[in-house]
């Protein structure tokens, strides 16, 4: 049996999976390799997982990202129990009693993409830092459906972006935002730490493509 500690922000990642039943093995939160992940097949999300494995013993499980979302409706922190394949956490119900849900995990985990070799094999050439409150302040003010595009400019100017929304009726959102200061050559990208562990042999597994 292991323990995985989640926070509020570990639990929004079922967010970032996908919701198409046909994408039945994506419809998990992957718990493989000490990290969490969770794509849809066009975006993807990792992060190191608060895990507490027995002693000898560490699980790798798919756990469904409907019982994450139901969780989340209830606490911004939960413990779960996984082993003999099934997920298992307890919930205050709406009488105020503590009750035990479960879950089958989600599925053949093999079949889930491998993220070590989804990452590029070169450091990003392009690179912007945006101030996490105020994109997300932009992107609240921008609708759902079209697309977002950026013009980057030289280093420390604003950013442009158009926001294509309405094909053919000249609407479109445009603007600019700040972009912040970062010690980029003190940054270590995901693509250069899988760089440093290429004796780890793992089966490829292709999905949607990312340029989509």
């Amino acid at each position: 049996m292991t323990t995985l500690k989640l926070d509020k922000y570990d639990m929004a990642m079922h967010k970032a999976t996908a919701t198409d039943r046909q994408e039945h093995v994506l419809n998990n939160l992957n718990l493989m390799d000490g990290n969490l992940m969770a794509t849809d097949g066009f975006m993807l999300v990792t992060r190191k997982a608060h895990i507490v494995p027995e002693e000898g013993e560490q699980i790798d499980a798919l756990i469904p990202a409907s019982l994450i979302k139901t969780i989340q409706t209830k606490s911004k922190n939960a413990e779960l129990k996984i082993g003999g394949g099934r997920v298992t956490t307890s919930l205050c119900n709406d009488a105020g009693v503590n009750v035990e849900i479960s879950a089958k995990t989600g599925g053949n985990i093999t079949q889930y993409p491998r993220v070590a070799d989804m990452w590029p094999t070169e450091r990003p050439t392009t690179k912007i830092a945006f101030d996490i409150a105020l994109f997300k302040k932009l992107l609240s003010a921008l609708p759902n459906q079209g697309a977002l595009c950026l013009g980057l400019h030289e280093k420390h100017q604003v950013v442009e972006f158009v926001c294509t929304n309405n094909p053919g009726e000249n609407r479109d959102f445009n603007g600019m935002i700040m972009p912040m200061y970062m010690e980029w050559d003190r940054m270590e990208w995901p693509s250069e730490k899988e760089q440093k562990n290429k004796n780890a042999k793992c089966p490829h597994i292709s999905i949607r493509s990312y340029s989509t």
